[in-house]
């Protein structure tokens, strides 16, 4: 069952991979909150990409894998190596006539050796470093774009929930007011003691849900303080005016899922894994190396008794190694299962992309639909206004008609801020590019 889908991954490899090789260098996002126009929001987003210990540590990363790929293009050039000893022993050998004699003290060699990459060992090897390098790029890329988003996440739920207080501070001073005014109704035997509860009880429903508004901003507040590296926002949000929704994307090119950098990081990721298993395989065949060598023995540096110089080709077969082919088999195995997992990151990539566009445009038809329902309560807040200086309605009419007006402002609120999230949510479909 492993075969057939890491012949799938290859072939979908085979048609995206010299796109994603193309696009690998720009893989680096777009600076997409710019696009919100919000100097409060830049402001936070670049701060917090500068203090967060995550993109510091990706960071760290790259550079300790651009280390490994240079450690092993270092195996394609000359390697040399000098020893020398002072030693204290005995020997017995041809050379003594077969007599126990003193071993000469001092003992030096060298010696200089060339692989030469005879089936592309070296090479492969090479490959998958290079593609770890890769790997780790995106990887950083896709946390920085992963804590962007949840900071612009953070401080629009701050903004929302801000508005929200705004517009539940006025609700309960008309609520308030009228239960006041309904006790005092009732105290003169005008109402029924049953309204008053019921304006006892609206007035608490709006202290509470003002109380549960406030707690979910504190909440929001402490995680915006967290992703700005536990320091407050320099311009701290205060309500969605500022915001401008920014328009759907041009969705109509094909392939936009190949900007993201977790699908960079994951072809990557297969490459590295191929170019270790074509290493691991190439190891269990010969190599030919170019070789001076020299050698020698004496009791001193200027007369040594012993010595031997060469140089030339030198082949190594590796004849019978089990471990080599378990080797080269487990890395194989590693190969089709990180095609899978590339294949499947494209195929989730693409459903998200299109799940948040459908959201996105959804969510303008409601925006657009509650601001004219809060556009209706305003003129219907004036009206009343107007009526109750001419003394044609009461004063609890044009509160009333204050509440109305507030609770639509509210509603207007969430949507904006939904359809905010919802383009949130795009912008990290899309890897934070906007074709």
């Amino acid at each position: 069952m492993i075969a057939p889908v890491g012949h799938r991954g290859r072939r979908l490899g085979l048609r995206v991979g010299l796109a994603v090789g193309l696009l690998a260098p720009a893989v680096h996002a777009d600076n997409w909150w710019l696009a919100f126009g919000h100097d409060g929001l830049t402001t936070a987003i670049e701060q917090g990409l500068n203090e967060h210990p995550d993109p510091i540590g990706a960071l760290a990363r790259i550079r300790a894998a651009a280390t490994m790929a240079e450690t092993e293009r270092s195996e394609r050039r000359p390697m040399a190596m000098a020893e020398a000893a002072y030693r204290f022993g005995r020997e017995k050998s041809d050379m003594t006539d077969g007599m126990t004699d003193d071993l000469d003290p001092l003992m030096a060699s060298a010696r200089l050796s060339w692989e030469i990459d005879l089936f592309g060992r070296v090479g492969a090897a090479v490959q998958a470093a290079e593609a770890e390098t890769a790997m780790r790029v995106a990887d950083a890329e896709a946390i920085r774009l992963a804590l962007s988003l949840e900071i612009a996440r953070a401080y629009v739920e701050i903004a929302q929930r801000t508005e929200e207080i705004a517009w539940f501070d006025r609700t309960i001073e008309d609520a308030h007011a009228l239960r006041d005014r309904t006790a005092r109704r009732v105290q003169a035997g005008l109402d029924d003691p049953a309204d008053l509860r019921r304006a006892e009880a609206e007035a608490q429903l709006m202290d509470h849900e003002r109380m549960m508004t406030e707690a979910m901003r504190d909440k929001a507040t402490a995680m915006l303080h967290r992703l700005l590296g536990g320091q407050p926002p320099a311009v701290p949000p205060e309500s969605l005016a500022g915001f401008t929704l920014p328009p759907v994307p041009d969705l109509t090119r094909t392939n936009l899922y190949l900007n993201r950098p977790d699908i960079v990081a994951a072809y990557h990721a297969w490459q590295a894994a191929a170019g270790r298993s074509g290493s691991v395989a190439r190891d269990r065949l010969p190599s030919l190396a170019l070789v001076a060598s020299a050698a020698g023995e004496g009791d001193a540096s200027t007369d040594p008794e012993r010595w031997e110089a060469w140089a030339g080709p030198m082949l190594t077969v590796p004849l019978w190694e089990p471990r080599r082919g378990s080797r080269a088999r487990g890395a194989a195995a590693e190969t089709d299962e990180a095609a899978a997992r590339f294949e499947s990151a494209s195929l989730l990539a693409m459903e998200e992309i299109d799940a948040a566009r459908t959201d996105r445009e959804r969510t303008e038809a409601m925006i657009q639909h509650m601001q004219q329902r809060e556009d209706l309560r305003a003129a219907e807040e004036e009206s009343s206004a107007r009526k109750r200086a001419a003394g044609l309605i009461q004063e609890s009419d044009w509160r009333m008609a204050r509440m109305e007006r507030a609770a639509a402002a509210r509603d207007r609120s969430l949507w904006v801020a939904t359809g905010l999230r919802h383009h949130l949510t795009l912008v990290g479909a899309l890897g934070g590019h906007a074709p």
